[in-house]
Order: structure tokens, then sequence, then C-alpha cells
């Protein structure tokens, strides 16, 4: 549901099947996308992954992406690592 909200999509937008499944299917593979990298901040943190917040890193590809245009940063990982720990 957090990603749903993140995503701006906690409402259906449409009553279509074709566009219903897109607004369910969307947010489950942008999930699974997210999750993985959540692992590596959870092990440089030297947390468990349930203490990572998915809702955060998603979240932080806004600012990581200003970050890399901007030269300060070019990993995503280690973004989030830092900003864990500000």
């Amino acid at each position: 549901m957090l990603t749903k909200r993140g995503l701006e999509l906690a409402y259906l937008w449409t009553a279509s099947p074709n566009g219903s499944q897109r607004q369910i299917g969307a947010p489950r593979i942008f999930y699974a996308v997210l999750l993985p990298l959540c692992q590596p901040v959870a092990q440089a943190l030297q947390e468990p992954l349930e203490r990572i917040s998915v809702e955060r890193g998603f979240r932080a590809f806004s600012h990581v992406s200003r970050a890399v245009q901007q030269g300060e940063r070019d990993n995503l990982i280690e973004f989030l690592v830092a900003q864990a720990t500000l």
C-alpha cells in the first residue's frame, strides 16, 4: 500500500479492466525492483531488512537523480546509506 501511495496510485483512476490491471500491476513491479535495492543498504547499515524503509528508498530516487546530475553521487546504494546515517 505504501508503494501505491508513493506512486499516487492509492485510488483507482479508471474503471476499465485494462486500466485497473495496470494500476495494480505497476506498484507490484516497482516494489519487486525496489526491494532488492534495500538489501545492500541493510547490509551496509548492519540492520535487518525489515528495518529498512522501502518508501524512503522510493522517495530517495528523485534526490539521488539530482545528486548524480550535479556530480555529487553516482551510486544509489551509497546515497541511501549516507542518508540513513544522517
